[in-house]
C-alpha cells in the first residue's frame, strides 16, 4: 500500500512576533487575504507574550486551520532566536519573512514568486516598503536597482527591509541550521554571495518604523559577523573593507546622537582603520576633539538627508 506524501507549499511566510497585540492581526489578516495560484503556509512564531498577541494567533489558527501553523514559545528565547526558529520550520520552495508589527499589500507574495519562477538564479528578491511611525505615512524606502550583487550591497547597503524579503528555500535553507544567531544582514550577504538579488521597484508592504538607538548599538557584533561571512568568501577586498568604514562609522554617529562619546570614539577609530582612504570618516574624525559641534551637524545633515 502506497503511502500519501504530505504536499509540499510553494511558499513559507514565516512571521514572528512578541507582545503586538495591537499589530499582530492586521498583519495575519494580510497574509490569508493574499490573493495566489498556488498553495502556502503561514507559519506564526510567538516568543511567549505576556498580552493578548498569543489568543488572537489562536483564533487565526483556528479559523484558519489548514493555513496557519503556530510555534509557541515556552519561554522568552530573544528575537534572533524566535526569527531562526520559525525559519527552520519552513516546508516551502520560497520563503517570505514579515515581523509581527507589519503588513502586506495585496499581491505582495504573488509577484515575488512570479519573479523568482521567471529568474532561477535568483536566491532572494526584495521589494519597497510604504514607511509608517505612530500611525502615519513618514515616506517609502528607497528605489533600488533591479538586480543588486555583493559589491552593491557591501558597498551602498541597499535599504530594504525584512519584511520584504523572499528567497530561494533550497540555496538559503541552510543558513537557518547554523549553531548561531544572526540578523538579516547575514541572510542578505549568503545570497549575495550565491547569486544576485532580486529587487522589485514597487511599494508591496508596509513597515513600522520603532527600534531604537540601543537596539542599534547592540547589532553591532552582529553586522561584523555578515562582514566577516563575505571576507571569508571573497577577501579583504575594497568592498569588504568600505563595508566595515561605513558600518563603524553609521554606529559611531548613533553613539554620538546618544552623548556615548566612548563608544563614538572607540567606532570612529575602527571606522578609519578598516578604510584609510575613505574620506568620509577622515573628515569626521577632525570633529572628535568638538563632539558637541559635531553632533548639532550630524543632527542637522539628517534632517536635511
Amino acid at each position: 500500500m502506497m503511502m500519501e506524501t504530505e504536499k509540499q507549499p510553494k511558499v513559507s511566510v514565516c512571521v514572528v512576533t512578541y507582545n503586538q497585540e495591537n499589530y499582530i492581526q492586521q498583519c495575519l489578516q494580510s497574509i490569508v487575504d493574499q490573493k495566489v495560484s498556488f498553495d502556502f503556509e503561514v507559519i506564526v512564531s510567538d516568543d511567549c507574550s505576556t498580552d493578548d498577541t498569543r489568543s488572537i494567533i489562536k483564533n487565526f489558527k483556528k479559523t484558519y486551520p489548514d493555513l496557519v501553523k503556530v510555534i509557541f514559545q515556552t519561554e522568552n528565547i530573544g528575537g534572533l532566536k524566535n526569527y531562526l526558529a520559525v525559519h527552520r520550520s519552513a516546508k516551502g520552495e520560497y520563503v517570505s519573512h514579515v515581523d509581527g508589527d507589519d503588513w502586506l499589500c495585496p499581491g505582495k507574495l504573488e509577484k515575488q514568486v512570479l519573479y523568482l519562477d521567471a529568474n532561477e538564479t535568483c536566491a532572494l528578491v526584495a521589494h519597497r516598503m510604504q514607511i509608517w511611525r505612530s500611525e502615519e505615512k513618514t515616506g517609502t524606502t528607497k528605489e533600488n536597482a533591479q538586480s543588486i550583487t555583493l559589491s552593491n550591497l557591501l558597498r551602498g547597503h541597499p535599504m530594504f527591509m525584512n519584511s520584504s524579503i523572499m528567497y530561494r528555500r533550497s540555496l538559503l535553507g541552510e543558513i537557518f541550521h547554523l549553531n548561531k544567531s544572526f540578523i538579516d544582514f547575514y541572510v542578505y550577504v549568503a545570497a549575495a554571495l550565491r547569486a544576485d538579488i532580486g529587487f522589485i521597484n514597487e511599494v508591496l508592504g508596509n513597515y513600522r518604523s520603532s527600534i531604537g538607538i540601543s537596539s542599534r548599538l547592540n547589532l553591532m557584533p552582529y553586522i561584523e559577523d555578515a562582514i566577516d561571512l563575505a571576507s571569508s568568501k571573497v577577501g579583504e577586498t575594497r568592498d569588504v573593507a568600505r563595508c566595515r568604514a561605513r558600518q563603524h562609522l553609521s554606529y559611531a554617529t548613533t553613539a554620538l546622537c546618544s552623548n556615548d562619546l566612548n563608544l563614538f570614539r572607540t567606532h570612529l577609530s575602527s571606522s578609519i582603520r578598516a578604510d584609510r582612504f575613505w574620506m568620509t570618516s577622515r573628515f569626521i574624525s577632525f570633529g572628535r576633539f568638538f563632539p558637541k559641534s559635531l553632533k548639532y551637524f550630524l543632527l542637522a545633515y539628517k534632517k536635511r538627508a
